[in-house]
């Protein structure tokens, strides 16, 4: 029942900071550092939820443990993988929506300076003219700055987050597989 209370409590949270990650930011797509709670908060419920099922995998040495334990190992790791995924999609929905109105602006730029650059005929400009070297720097700039924005993630955590994720579920996991081995061993043992 404890369980049952923390994870909805837990989903409660998350929820909170999906919906918050979802409408109430100003992406700034060239600095993603100030989104990072939201990957924290995840990797904190992670963190928690598996060392609640290192704890709770002691009742793998107990008489009978059967499905009941394998339950509640399966209901942690969706809850702590829930925790963790909740936070970070609402952010990822906002950068995935920021990014995609800066490209579209950019687009359009690039579009502008192209046709500047490249009109159809060359009789504004004469047969054999150059455009101005600041009308070519720009749209360099211009398709420099797509690419910048082109490659910017649109997940709020980094390789270490999810590796440190990864630890913490083997970690949690590891203990329940753990402890079963050790009770087989046991029971094997004392036959």
């Amino acid at each position: 029942m404890l369980f049952a209370l923390l994870a909805k409590r837990e989903f409660n949270l998350a929820r909170s900071f999906l919906r918050l990650g979802e409408s109430h930011l100003n992406v700034n797509l060239l600095d993603l550092r100030p989104l990072q709670p939201f990957a924290r908060k995840g990797q904190r419920s992670v963190i928690v939820w598996m060392l609640a099922l290192a704890i709770f995998s002691l009742f793998f040495l107990g008489p009978e443990p059967g499905w009941t334990n394998f339950g509640t190992l399966i209901f942690g790791v969706v809850v702590a993988g829930t925790g963790f995924l909740l936070p970070v999609l609402g952010v990822r929905r906002s950068i995935i929506l920021a990014k995609g109105l800066e490209l579209d602006r950019l687009g359009r730029e690039i579009d502008r300076e192209r046709e500047k650059l490249f009109p159809e005929t060359r009789e504004v400009e004469g047969e054999g003219s150059s455009p101005p070297a600041a009308m070519d720097a720009r749209l360099s700039n211009l398709l420099a700055y797509k690419t910048l924005i082109d490659g910017v993630r649109e997940w709020p955590v980094g390789a270490s987050t999810l590796a440190r994720i990864a630890v913490f579920m083997t970690i949690g996991v590891g203990s329940w597989v753990g402890s079963a081995v050790v009770e087989r061993l046991l029971s094997s043992a004392l036959e």
